[in-house]
C-alpha cells in the first residue's frame, strides 16, 4: 500500500500526470480536504448515532488496510481522474464551461454512489461523499486532495467504527 502511494506521489511530478490530474498540490489544499473529510465524518457521525445507519462492527485488518490505504487512491484515480477528465474533455467546446464542471462533479458522484451499490441513506451520504471529493479535486486542481479527503474519511470510520 505505502509503494502504491509512492509510486501515485512519484507520477505526479510526471508529463503524464495531467492524463490522471495528479498534479502536485500546496498544504492548503491538502488542508482543505482534511477538513472536508471531517465534516463529512461528522454528517457519517450523525446518521450512525441516530439510528439511521447500522454499522457492522469487526472489520478484518485486510480490508481495513484496503479501505484506508488503497480504495482511496484507486477510486480517485477513476473517478475523479479518469471518468472526470473524460467527462470534460468529451465538453471542452462548450460554452458555459463552469456549469459543465459542476455538472460533471455531480455526474460522477451519482456514478460513485451507485458504483457503490447503496440504497437509502447509504446512496445519499456517498453521493454527498462524492460531491465533497470531487469539489477536493476541482478546488485543488488535482485528484490529490480528494485522495487526501477519502482516505481521512475512511480512517475516521474505520478508527471509530470498525471494532
Amino acid at each position: 500500500a505505502i509503494t502504491f502511494w509512492e509510486l501515485t506521489w512519484q507520477m505526479s511530478g510526471t508529463d503524464k500526470a495531467p492524463i490522471l490530474s495528479l498534479e502536485r498540490v500546496n498544504s492548503r489544499a491538502v488542508q482543505w480536504a482534511t477538513f472536508a473529510a471531517i465534516g463529512l465524518f461528522a454528517l457519517f457521525w450523525i446518521y450512525v448515532k441516530n439510528g439511521s445507519l447500522p454499522v457492522y462492527g469487526s472489520v478484518p485488518a485486510g480490508k481495513a488496510l484496503w479501505s484506508v490505504l488503497i480504495s482511496p487512491v484507486t477510486e480517485e484515480l477513476f473517478f475523479r481522474g479518469l471518468m472526470n477528465n473524460g467527462f470534460l474533455f468529451v465538453g471542452r467546446n462548450l460554452p458555459w464551461k463552469r456549469g459543465y464542471e459542476i455538472f460533471v462533479v455531480l455526474l460522477v458522484a451519482a456514478i460513485f454512489g451507485v458504483a457503490h451499490a447503496r440504497s437509502g441513506i447509504y446512496l445519499a451520504l456517498t453521493i454527498v461523499a462524492g460531491i465533497i471529493y470531487g469539489l477536493c479535486r476541482w478546488k485543488g486542481g488535482s485528484i490529490i486532495p480528494a485522495i487526501v479527503c477519502h482516505a481521512v474519511f475512511n480512517t475516521l470510520v474505520m478508527w471509530t467504527f470498525g471494532r
